[in-house]
């Protein structure tokens, strides 16, 4: 065959177009399987995030939560440090909700024989206290088996992300009440209170405690109990004096620190009186330190008047502040700063009239 047979046969199959399309799909078959791989692919992963994100914010608001046992084990740590029981709960929730939103693939993979979707986990998570400040952060990192992707190579697809939460704890707190008892808190509660003690002791036997508000507590040097005394008129009458509204006020403390407390040992309490008897005036415990708020209020709603053996006794100087607020110093141990019950804060109620009269031979001690 000579060369100019040669050149027309290379001029007519130039020519010829029959058949391109078959090659151009054959070329563009590739990127066009991996376009729509890659948007198969790609939504699979963003879906497997949203659910990875939603089960790590579920995680570490749960390990903060009130009532586990990471948070019990925060709110009595000494100082600041890892809470191992909350970082061991919120992994567990982690893996809980990524069980139930994904279906558990590896799994599913395993009874199916076939490989897992997610071929690579890697979840961290870390819970600590910092003073009054709880943070839980919780990263992830997973690799997704592709299947569309994998025509041009791509084998898998990672997503990540981390999510973090703060939990600030509630003061811990020990509460010292010191209730005055003396004498001047039988007077009358209220103006209709004193109408009524005056009333009702018009014509008592001891003409000195006749036509009087004060409801006076008159015990003998020899403990025996004057059942005629006006304390008991008080009593009698239905009159309220302004030891009853001590103890009340007591009540009302109890009751509203138990429904607002976060913790169940996140306050404390003790209660403190000036003295059964005027003869023997001090500090006097009627409850110790307990969180047991329900004790404090049983012990301190029999609060009685202190007594006295007979009217003028002392030339009623029974109420020393300077005596009590002194002694009450010597029973409160090192204040904290409230992060936890090893370190509550103190403090002091001083629940009285206001009307202090003691012997003070050195002259006044305002300073």
């Amino acid at each position: 065959m000579d060369s100019g047979m040669i050149r027309l046969m290379l001029k007519k199959l130039l020519k010829d177009k029959s058949g391109n399309f078959g090659i151009l799909a054959a070329v563009a078959i590739v990127p066009i399987l991996g376009m729509a791989g890659m948007a198969i692919d790609f939504t699979r992963a963003m879906q497997l995030r949203s659910e990875l994100q939603n089960a790590a914010d579920a995680a570490v608001v749960g390990a903060l939560s009130e009532k586990s046992a990471g948070m019990l084990e925060a709110i009595n740590m000494s100082g600041n440090g890892v809470v191992k029981l909350s970082e061991e709960e919120g992994l567990s929730l982690f893996n809980a909700q990524i069980s139930k939103s994904t279906d558990d693939p590896d799994e599913q993979a395993q009874k199916k024989g076939s490989e897992p979707d997610i071929n690579e986990k890697n979840v961290t998570i870390s819970v600590t206290k910092t003073g009054k400040n709880l943070r839980a952060e919780l990263t992830y990192e997973m690799s997704i088996k592709t299947s569309l992707l994998q025509a041009i190579g791509k084998k898998s697809i990672k997503v990540s992300g981390k999510a973090v939460a703060v939990y600030q704890t509630q003061s811990f707190m020990d509460f010292y009440m010191l209730l005055d008892n003396t004498p001047s808190m039988g007077v009358g509660a209220t103006p209709a209170d004193v109408e009524k003690l005056i009333d009702a002791t018009k014509n008592v036997a001891d003409s000195g405690s006749r036509n009087c508000a004060f409801a006076c507590h008159i015990v003998s040097d020899k403990g025996v109990e004057d059942k005629t005394s006006n304390y008991f008129v008080a009593r009698n009458v239905g009159a309220t004096i302004r030891i009853d509204v001590v103890a009340q006020a007591v009540a009302a403390l109890t009751e509203e620190a138990e429904k607002t407390q976060s913790y169940s040992n996140q306050f404390r309490m003790a209660a403190y009186t000036f003295g059964k008897t005027a003869m023997d005036v001090k500090l006097l415990e009627v409850a110790k330190l307990t969180d047991n708020l329900k004790k404090i209020k049983k012990a301190t709603d029999k609060i009685e008047l202190m007594s006295i053996p007979y009217q003028g006794y002392n030339n009623d100087q029974q109420t020393s502040f300077d005596n009590v607020l002194t002694k009450i110093g010597e029973e409160i141990t090192a204040p904290g700063n409230g992060n936890s019950s090893a370190t509550p804060e103190k403090i002091v109620f001083f629940v009285s009239d206001g009307v202090g009269d003691s012997y003070k031979p050195t002259g006044c001690t305002k300073n």
